[in-house]
């Protein structure tokens, strides 16, 4: 931590932000804003405040700056349903405002990258888990109640994700700066290439834990985002950074609830 220095400031205000830009002058700019995420995050204005004012304003603010990458975060939400491995080709079909939001900031970031020829790149995440993970997302909740012993209610057991652990996210973010010349414009998407089901999650979460607790499928109701269809076309990301995860879901997890136990005060 020592290492580290944070320097607050809104993304809102666009001017306060190109001062503190210009004054640091970072070689690489991460945007990991966003809101509307999570369930309880409702809130469409601020949707667009962060994810498309607050893109175009960081965009804006740090245009004089001569970084080597600047990553745009997106979502696979961004691509809404389909029936293949979701392809940074195809058509954006969003299916919530936050969804949309995102495809906006990713448009926007393109259009910045081309107009003013600068190195800015797009990452559209599928379902990244871990450490720090909120404790009412999927993986962390169904971890809670294993290690509590208690049973799980998942929604219809069909409804698939691809998952990817956050080490591998970084991993994937930190070979952008290697393979920068590659990414102008780009859209590359941070997955695992695999997809599995909340029923095969719980599952496969169990033995890990060592409690045998019931799984209650179809206690949620399906929400009109819900798919049985959900995972990444990896051959962009394994062509132009090299990215493979270094984590399956089974290691992944077991990493992740290693660390909730370690870290109890925080999720149980």
């Amino acid at each position: 931590m020592k290492k580290i220095k944070l320097h607050e400031v809104s993304l809102s205000d666009r001017e306060s932000l190109t001062k503190l830009i210009n004054s640091i002058k970072p070689n690489a700019i991460y945007h990991l804003a966003a809101h509307g995420a999570y369930p309880t995050q409702i809130d469409i204005d601020q949707m667009v405040d962060v994810a498309i004012k607050g893109t175009l304003n960081l965009l804006v603010a740090s245009k004089n700056v001569d970084y080597d990458i600047f990553v745009n975060t997106g979502s696979s939400s961004e691509y809404g349903l389909k029936e293949k491995p979701m392809s940074e080709t195809d058509l954006l079909e969003p299916l919530t405002f936050y969804a949309a939001t995102k495809a906006s900031s990713t448009y926007l970031s393109q259009v910045f990258a081309k107009q003013y020829n600068k190195p800015v790149a797009t990452f559209r995440l599928f379902s990244a888990y871990g450490p720090y993970e909120q404790p009412t997302r999927f993986i962390p909740t169904i971890i809670k109640r294993a290690l509590s012993n208690q049973s799980i209610n998942i929604t219809a057991e069909d409804i698939s994700h691809d998952f990817i652990h956050i080490d591998d996210v970084v991993d994937a973010y930190i070979l952008a700066i290697k393979h920068k010349d590659k990414l102008f414009g780009r859209i590359v998407n941070v997955g695992s290439g695999m997809q599995y089901t909340n029923f095969e999650v719980a599952k496969m979460i169990l033995p890990i834990v060592g409690n045998n607790v019931d799984i209650v499928r179809e206690s949620y109701p399906k929400r009109p985002w819900d798919s049985n269809y959900w995972v990444a076309d990896t051959k962009l990301s394994e062509k132009l950074l090299g990215f493979k995860p270094k984590n399956n879901l089974k290691s992944g997890l077991s990493k992740t609830i290693d660390w909730i136990k370690k870290n109890s005060n925080l999720y149980l």
